[in-house]
């Protein structure tokens, strides 16, 4: 295989991973925001064992099952691939992605501009394609205290440096 090949089909495997890894947390937070009773006992285990002091690291993961649980429920639910593509269903991208939207969010169905009144997600919407996406949903997205918005802005200043890396100049 030649030089370019190889950074071809690299490119392929990138882009696939990271197709899969936004699917994957498009149908979390539609899921969450679905089924709020879920998001709730998943706030109260990750706040035992976390706090809000600090954000979640995926040694955090091993002692928490119920979010364990709620990825595999989700992959189950909606795999983002079809039935006989291989893919990773655990990577550590996946896990401590949605440690971190759980620790940091509470996602509540958008309500009606003219009514107030929540609209709900359907579960059951689906684009056409090879990948398995939810349609566009609409839903509110918030940080779940001044605490945890502080730590999520610390965090990002702290990463800043590695994300300049990759920028285009």
């Amino acid at each position: 295989m030649s030089d370019e090949m190889i950074g071809y089909t690299g490119g392929v495997l990138l882009e696939g991973g990271s197709d899969t890894t936004a699917a994957f947390l498009q149908w979390l937070i539609l899921c969450l925001t679905a089924f709020p009773e879920v998001q709730n006992r998943a706030h109260k285990d990750i706040d035992q064992i976390v706090g809000s002091d600090r954000s979640p690291r995926i040694e955090d993961f091993d002692s928490l099952p119920y979010i364990g649980a709620i990825i595999k429920e989700v992959h189950r639910f909606r795999p983002v691939l079809p039935t006989g593509i291989p893919h990773a269903a655990m990577a550590d991208e996946v896990i401590l992605n949605a440690m971190n939207l759980l620790w940091a969010f509470e996602f509540k169905p958008a309500k009606d501009s003219l009514t107030g009144i929540p609209v709900p997600v359907d579960v059951g919407a689906m684009e056409d394609g090879i990948l398995c996406t939810p349609k566009p949903f609409r839903c509110d997205i918030r940080p779940r205290s001044q605490e945890h918005a502080d730590i999520i802005r610390s965090d990002f200043l702290e990463a800043k440096p590695i994300f300049r890396q990759f920028e285009l100049e």
